[in-house]
Protein backbone atom coordinates (compact mmCIF):
# COMPACT_ATOMS: atom_id res chain seq x y z
CA UNK A 1 0.00 0.00 0.00
CA UNK A 2 1.43 3.38 -0.96
CA UNK A 3 -1.40 5.74 -0.03
CA UNK A 4 -3.48 6.35 3.09
CA UNK A 5 -6.49 8.58 3.75
CA UNK A 6 -5.50 11.37 6.15
CA UNK A 7 -8.71 10.71 8.07
CA UNK A 8 -7.21 7.35 9.14
CA UNK A 9 -3.97 8.86 10.48
CA UNK A 10 -2.70 10.66 13.57
CA UNK A 11 0.18 13.14 13.66
CA UNK A 12 2.47 11.75 16.36
CA UNK A 13 5.79 13.54 15.75
CA UNK A 14 7.76 15.76 13.41
CA UNK A 15 10.93 14.89 11.51
CA UNK A 16 13.14 17.57 13.00
CA UNK A 17 14.45 19.01 16.25
CA UNK A 18 13.77 22.57 17.37
CA UNK A 19 16.73 24.92 17.41
CA UNK A 20 17.53 27.42 20.17
CA UNK A 21 16.25 30.07 19.91
CA UNK A 22 13.16 28.71 18.20
CA UNK A 23 12.29 30.20 14.83
CA UNK A 24 8.78 29.94 13.34
CA UNK A 25 8.58 27.33 10.61
CA UNK A 26 6.41 24.56 9.21
CA UNK A 27 7.44 21.14 10.50
CA UNK A 28 7.39 17.85 8.53
CA UNK A 29 4.82 15.63 10.26
CA UNK A 30 5.20 11.95 11.12
CA UNK A 31 1.98 9.92 10.97
CA UNK A 32 0.72 6.74 12.58
CA UNK A 33 -2.10 4.58 11.20
CA UNK A 34 -4.85 4.81 13.78
CA UNK A 35 -6.21 1.30 13.14
CA UNK A 36 -2.71 -0.25 13.12
CA UNK A 37 -0.26 1.58 15.44
CA UNK A 38 2.57 -0.62 14.19
CA UNK A 39 2.62 1.38 10.94
CA UNK A 40 4.55 4.66 11.09
CA UNK A 41 4.64 6.93 8.03
CA UNK A 42 7.63 9.24 7.63
CA UNK A 43 8.54 11.99 5.17
CA UNK A 44 9.25 12.52 2.39
CA UNK A 45 5.75 12.00 1.02
CA UNK A 46 3.15 13.72 -1.11
CA UNK A 47 -0.22 14.93 0.11
CA UNK A 48 -2.90 15.28 -2.54
CA UNK A 49 -6.32 16.43 -1.33
CA UNK A 50 -7.10 14.09 1.57
CA UNK A 51 -4.60 11.33 0.71
CA UNK A 52 -1.01 10.69 1.80
CA UNK A 53 1.11 9.14 -0.97
CA UNK A 54 4.46 7.34 -0.97
CA UNK A 55 5.71 7.89 2.58
CA UNK A 56 8.55 5.93 4.13
CA UNK A 57 6.82 3.10 5.97
CA UNK A 58 8.42 2.38 9.32
CA UNK A 59 7.67 0.85 12.72
CA UNK A 60 7.65 1.96 16.39
CA UNK A 61 11.08 0.43 17.03
CA UNK A 62 12.67 2.45 14.23
CA UNK A 63 10.80 5.52 15.38
CA UNK A 64 12.36 5.16 18.84
CA UNK A 65 15.82 5.07 17.23
CA UNK A 66 15.04 8.20 15.22
CA UNK A 67 13.95 9.96 18.41
CA UNK A 68 17.18 8.98 20.18
CA UNK A 69 19.18 10.39 17.27
CA UNK A 70 17.07 13.58 17.41
CA UNK A 71 15.98 13.05 13.82
CA UNK A 72 12.38 12.93 15.06
CA UNK A 73 10.64 14.68 17.97
CA UNK A 74 7.50 13.06 19.38
CA UNK A 75 4.40 15.05 20.28
CA UNK A 76 3.05 14.78 23.82
CA UNK A 77 -0.42 14.00 22.45
CA UNK A 78 -1.27 12.62 18.99
CA UNK A 79 -3.32 14.90 16.74
CA UNK A 80 -5.90 13.54 14.26
CA UNK A 81 -4.62 14.35 10.78
CA UNK A 82 -6.68 16.65 8.57
CA UNK A 83 -6.51 17.65 4.93
CA UNK A 84 -5.03 21.06 4.09
CA UNK A 85 -3.40 21.41 7.51
CA UNK A 86 0.18 22.11 8.58
CA UNK A 87 2.09 21.50 11.79
CA UNK A 88 4.18 24.55 12.69
CA UNK A 89 6.03 26.12 15.58
CA UNK A 90 5.77 29.76 16.59
CA UNK A 91 8.51 32.01 17.97
CA UNK A 92 7.61 30.97 21.53
CA UNK A 93 8.13 27.29 20.73
CA UNK A 94 4.42 26.39 20.75
CA UNK A 95 3.39 23.65 18.34
CA UNK A 96 0.24 24.39 16.35
CA UNK A 97 -1.70 22.23 13.89
CA UNK A 98 -4.13 24.22 11.83
CA UNK A 99 -5.48 24.92 8.36
CA UNK A 100 -2.92 26.07 5.80
CA UNK A 101 -4.68 29.39 5.22
CA UNK A 102 -4.50 30.10 8.97
CA UNK A 103 -0.79 29.23 8.98
CA UNK A 104 -0.21 31.62 6.09
CA UNK A 105 -2.08 34.36 7.95
CA UNK A 106 -0.08 33.70 11.11
CA UNK A 107 3.23 33.91 9.25
CA UNK A 108 2.20 37.19 7.61
CA UNK A 109 1.37 38.59 11.05
CA UNK A 110 4.66 37.35 12.52
CA UNK A 111 6.58 38.91 9.65
CA UNK A 112 4.90 42.30 9.95
CA UNK A 113 5.09 42.41 13.75
CA UNK A 114 8.71 41.36 14.11
CA UNK A 115 9.94 43.46 11.19
CA UNK A 116 8.41 46.52 12.84
CA UNK A 117 9.92 45.54 16.21
CA UNK A 118 13.32 45.10 14.54
CA UNK A 119 13.10 48.58 13.04
CA UNK A 120 12.12 50.09 16.39
CA UNK A 121 14.91 48.22 18.19
CA UNK A 122 17.52 49.34 15.68
CA UNK A 123 16.37 52.94 16.05
CA UNK A 124 16.64 52.55 19.84
CA UNK A 125 20.16 51.06 19.46
CA UNK A 126 19.03 47.78 21.02
CA UNK A 127 21.03 45.70 18.58
CA UNK A 128 20.41 42.31 20.20
CA UNK A 129 16.66 42.84 20.06
CA UNK A 130 16.88 44.15 16.49
CA UNK A 131 18.76 41.02 15.44
CA UNK A 132 16.34 38.72 17.25
CA UNK A 133 13.25 40.29 15.70
CA UNK A 134 14.78 40.47 12.22
CA UNK A 135 15.64 36.78 12.40
CA UNK A 136 12.07 35.90 13.38
CA UNK A 137 10.76 38.03 10.49
CA UNK A 138 13.15 36.28 8.10
CA UNK A 139 11.98 32.87 9.31
CA UNK A 140 8.38 33.90 8.69
CA UNK A 141 9.14 35.10 5.15
CA UNK A 142 12.57 33.82 4.01
CA UNK A 143 12.34 35.28 0.49
CA UNK A 144 11.80 38.85 1.67
CA UNK A 145 14.81 41.16 1.59
CA UNK A 146 13.85 43.53 4.42
CA UNK A 147 14.96 41.30 7.34
CA UNK A 148 18.37 40.79 5.72
CA UNK A 149 18.76 44.55 5.24
CA UNK A 150 18.01 45.06 8.93
CA UNK A 151 20.47 42.33 9.93
CA UNK A 152 23.04 43.91 7.65
CA UNK A 153 22.38 47.32 9.19
CA UNK A 154 22.94 45.97 12.70
CA UNK A 155 26.20 44.33 11.66
CA UNK A 156 27.33 47.46 9.80
CA UNK A 157 26.72 49.58 12.90
CA UNK A 158 28.28 47.19 15.39
CA UNK A 159 31.21 45.66 13.48
CA UNK A 160 31.52 47.47 10.16
CA UNK A 161 31.39 46.42 6.51
CA UNK A 162 34.55 44.28 6.69
CA UNK A 163 33.22 41.82 9.28
CA UNK A 164 32.80 38.18 8.28
CA UNK A 165 29.17 38.28 9.45
CA UNK A 166 28.39 41.23 7.20
CA UNK A 167 29.94 39.32 4.30
CA UNK A 168 27.77 36.31 5.15
CA UNK A 169 24.57 38.38 5.29
CA UNK A 170 25.50 39.99 1.97
CA UNK A 171 25.99 36.52 0.51
CA UNK A 172 22.51 35.47 1.70
CA UNK A 173 21.03 38.44 -0.17
CA UNK A 174 22.89 37.73 -3.43
CA UNK A 175 19.93 36.00 -5.08
CA UNK A 176 17.97 39.27 -4.86
CA UNK A 177 20.52 42.06 -5.00
CA UNK A 178 24.20 42.57 -5.78
CA UNK A 179 26.68 43.05 -2.97
CA UNK A 180 27.41 46.74 -3.49
CA UNK A 181 23.73 47.66 -3.62
CA UNK A 182 23.00 45.58 -0.51
CA UNK A 183 25.80 47.37 1.34
CA UNK A 184 24.27 50.71 0.33
CA UNK A 185 20.87 49.63 1.64
CA UNK A 186 22.32 48.39 4.93
CA UNK A 187 24.39 51.54 5.37
CA UNK A 188 21.46 53.84 4.65
CA UNK A 189 19.19 51.80 6.90
CA UNK A 190 21.73 52.21 9.70
CA UNK A 191 22.02 55.93 9.11
CA UNK A 192 24.80 56.26 6.56
CA UNK A 193 27.83 55.72 8.77
CA UNK A 194 28.96 53.28 11.42
CA UNK A 195 27.64 54.29 14.82
CA UNK A 196 25.00 56.64 13.43
CA UNK A 197 21.40 55.58 13.77
CA UNK A 198 19.06 57.91 11.94
CA UNK A 199 16.64 55.15 10.99
CA UNK A 200 15.16 55.32 7.51
CA UNK A 201 12.24 53.45 6.07
CA UNK A 202 13.56 50.48 4.11
CA UNK A 203 10.90 50.74 1.42
CA UNK A 204 11.83 54.39 0.83
CA UNK A 205 15.50 53.46 0.48
CA UNK A 206 14.69 50.64 -1.94
CA UNK A 207 12.43 52.80 -4.07
CA UNK A 208 15.33 55.19 -4.63
CA UNK A 209 17.50 52.39 -6.01
CA UNK A 210 17.24 50.16 -9.06
CA UNK A 211 16.24 47.27 -6.82
CA UNK A 212 12.80 46.80 -5.31
CA UNK A 213 12.45 44.86 -2.09
CA UNK A 214 10.83 41.46 -2.42
CA UNK A 215 7.07 41.35 -1.98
Amino acid sequence: MNNWPLADLDVIAYASALETPVRPRVLPPVFRVRADPSVILLPPFNVVANQLFNPIVSCPEDLADFVLREDVTELETPIPAEAHHDLWVNAEGQLIYEAKHEVKRAFESLFTTHLDLARQSLKAKDYDAATRHAEVARSAKPAHLDPLVLLGAVEYVTHGRDSSQFAFITHLAKSQIDGAEFENLARECAGGRRGALVMKDIATIANSSKYALAA
